[in-house]
């Protein structure tokens, strides 16, 4: 792309952040989400989950990140985390293009810098010329880049002025956690905070999966989050969360109105914010469970109830999953569970996998793997899977 066309782009994502009626006092673009709310909590954790570009990671790299920066004298930094370095690598250079070919910086900055250069894991502002030679850059770094799984070689320096930590997508696309990640993060965030206690932190990730550890880690159950809520809890000894389902705010993609449905497993995250749930077989609506039903075993599963009914259809047989409303677990009941502490509390007949060689596990992932089974909801199978898939 020659420099005439790349001008040319650049203007053309140009937004008058003066005019009240799309920007607000600080540049934030009103029909995309901002981190108004929750930062009014004052949580020292943040959790702001939902829909694709809906403005979640902008938003907060604007307002808590940048912005923080330039109001404090260029004191107060923040640290931008990834999970993997090979995330970073692609990634890096690109962090702020958007508040950058919009204008915003340099609006916000009243002309003092147009852009952002990362250099040797630090992000810098800078100021380029109209043939885009560098006139000025800001001697202190804006942010660090930091990465979950090479945690352990940050420890060492000091980082006193980081006043934010924020990780974006928390919840991986894949379901690939780094090993031992709960303590990398943990491990990461003393190496910034140092016990001072004076960092605040963003976790942000799009509606991609209920199962995620960082959840299990707060004690957030994703089923009773609303949309457009935003809910408090305790953490640590004396800390306080504040997680965030966004609302749906913003107007989805031309692109992404037209190449995704509002129905299909990766549409309705895309397009409104709803939980990416993969389609599973529904119930006919001719068949009582009841009357084929010859054994039914249970699982428990991030403290829901399970159950799984053995159905005999004639000739074929085949499994249907649902939700206990009511149910009480009796001694001879069998439970599949990932609670290792379920035999203290009266289960006897526990099984924490179903990959032992038990010949009801075998039916089970037999089954599963067939597609024979029939499910009460998309996220009751996805829980029956993501359990099978431990």
């Amino acid at each position: 792309m020659d420099d005439e066309r790349l001008e040319i782009e650049e203007k053309s994502s140009i937004i008058n952040f003066d005019d009240r009626t799309i920007c607000d006092e600080n540049g934030m673009v009103k029909k995309y989400h901002n981190n108004y709310q929750i930062d009014s909590k004052k949580a020292n954790v943040n959790m702001i989950i939902g829909r694709r570009a809906n403005g979640k990671s902008y938003g907060t790299l604007t307002l808590d990140g940048i912005k923080d920066f330039i109001d404090s004298g260029y004191t107060d930094q923040f640290a931008y985390v990834r999970r993997w370095d090979t995330e970073m690598a692609i990634i890096q250079k690109d962090i702020f293009n958007g508040m950058v070919q919009n204008g915003w910086l340099e609006w916000y900055s009243k002309g003092a810098w147009n852009d952002v250069q990362y250099w040797r894991g630090k992000w810098y502002l800078r100021k380029l010329n109209e043939d885009h030679e560098v006139e000025d850059k800001c001697p202190t770094p804006m942010a660090y880049a930091f990465c979950v799984n090479t945690a352990e070689k940050a420890k060492g320096p000091d980082y006193p002025y980081i006043k934010k930590i924020i990780f974006d997508e928390f919840i991986p696309m894949s379901g690939r956690y780094c090993p031992k990640e709960l303590t990398l993060w943990q491990n990461l965030i003393s190496t910034i905070d140092r016990g001072r206690n004076k960092c605040k932190i963003y976790m942000i990730a799009n509606t991609i999966s209920k199962d995620c550890l960082h959840f299990d880690y707060y004690d957030i159950d994703p089923d009773q989050l609303d949309q457009g809520k935003i809910y408090i809890k305790p953490c640590g000894t004396k800390g306080k969360l504040a997680i965030e389902y966004c609302k749906d705010v913003g107007e989805a993609n031309t692109f992404e109105s037209v190449y995704f449905k509002e129905d299909d497993e990766v549409g309705s995250m895309i397009l409104t914010g709803g939980w990416q749930t993969r389609k599973f077989p529904a119930l006919p609506e001719n068949l009582n469970v009841d009357e084929v039903k010859t054994f039914t075993v249970y699982f428990l599963y991030k403290g829901k109830l399970l159950q799984c009914d053995f159905l005999h259809l004639g000739e074929v047989n085949t499994l249907y999953f649902s939700m206990c409303k009511e149910k009480t677990i009796e001694p001879d009941d069998l439970v599949f569970t990932d609670d290792v502490y379920s035999d203290a509390i009266g289960m006897s007949n526990v099984i924490t996998t179903l990959h032992t060689g038990n010949k009801i596990s075998d039916v089970i992932l037999k089954y599963l793997a067939s597609s024979r089974c029939y499910y009460e909801t998309d996220d009751v199978g996805e829980k029956i899977m993501n359990f099978a898939e431990k």
